[in-house]
């Protein structure tokens, strides 16, 4: 937005110690599109590095700078759930003029510009609980009909085969450590107050919907909102600009130079879902999304972590359902 970095730069050009094991060719829009061969670190990081003053004394930095990129066979993206937070933090805070990590600008320039409830890195007052779908909730649900009112979406066949998929994905990175120490497929560390306060910038957003929903709208209406401007209209285009085709989770997804999602849907017989929206979602339900030509901003919060979908269905619907109201006003 201040015209201090672009995205085809290579990241050493702001972050010279990043070069180290051979990175050295590596861009910013490389990092955003999941593309960067860092998806996992040969070390956990300790949630106590990502405490604000920790990064800024680059404890979370030179942890990075000494990894070795890996690429999966079938290309260049591979999903940095993580770890692509923590890099972009790190080149946010060596280029941003007061050294302010992305949890502090979040909250200056953008949270209360719009007098919206989205943070990375919160204090008690600010944070919103929420709990976790038990399995044993799942599975019994799993159990009910559909038609009897199943409080989930997949049943009891779909589920096993949906574990078998979790199986195999601990399996295939048994070889590497967890993204942050004591992390399981629980996800029920994200939760605790230490993670909560800390920074990381792709995965531990504590907002409300109606927050993301404000933030939304403003990346709806080309960076502004009720008259607040929190994103200038050439950075808005670059941040939308370049999508590129990729596999991601088995899905074939165009991710943008800025890293947002660009959703096209070929079937819409059931529900327009995504088409047309831009953005990403969240670990057990949550969405963050914008839809552009019709000026929709769309955020869903869960108090009950559905981690069981990894699509946000539930969500997906409900867009689906905005965009017809929207085409018939």
């Amino acid at each position: 937005d201040k015209g201090l970095i672009r995205y085809t730069d290579k990241i050493v050009k702001y972050w010279p110690e990043f070069a180290e094991n051979g990175k050295e060719e590596t861009t910013i829009a490389d990092l955003m599109r999941h593309e960067a061969g860092l998806v996992a670190f040969d070390q956990s990081v300790d949630p106590q590095t990502l405490q604000k003053d920790n990064i800024k004394n680059n404890e979370v930095g030179v942890v990075i700078e000494k990894q070795t990129q890996s690429f999966p066979a079938t290309g260049k993206r591979e999903y940095h759930a993580v770890t692509r937070g923590w890099i972009a933090n790190e080149i946010f805070r060596r280029v941003h003029p007061s050294g302010s990590t992305i949890g502090e600008h979040l909250k200056n320039s953008i949270s209360d510009t719009l007098d919206a409830r989205v943070f990375i890195g919160t204090d008690d007052e600010q944070y919103s609980p929420v709990v976790s779908m038990s399995k044993s909730f799942i599975l019994r649900q799993s159990l009910i009909p559909k038609s009897l009112g199943r409080a989930i979406d997949p049943n009891f066949h779909e589920l096993a085969g949906l574990m078998n998929g979790f199986r195999k994905i601990m399996k295939d990175g048994k070889d590497k450590p967890p993204a942050l120490v004591g992390l399981d497929i629980s996800g029920k560390l994200w939760n605790t107050p230490e993670i909560r306060k800390g920074e990381s910038p792709s995965a531990n957003g504590n907002c409300s919907a109606r927050g993301l929903a404000k933030v939304a709208a403003a990346m709806a209406n080309g960076g502004t909102f009720q008259g607040k401007t929190i994103l200038n209209p050439e950075a808005w285009k670059a941040l939308h600009a370049e999508p590129i085709d990729g596999i991601l989770v088995a899905n074939s997804i165009k991710f943008t130079q800025g890293g947002v999602a660009q959703f096209e849907e070929e079937d819409t017989s059931r529900t327009d879902g995504r088409s047309g929206f831009y953005g990403w979602m969240g670990f057990g339900g949550s969405v963050f999304q914008w839809h552009p030509e019709l000026k929709i901003g769309f955020g869903y919060t869960p108090t009950l972590l559905t981690w069981i979908d990894l699509i946000n269905n539930k969500a997906r619907l409900m867009q689906g359902e905005v965009i017809k109201c929207a085409r018939n006003v």
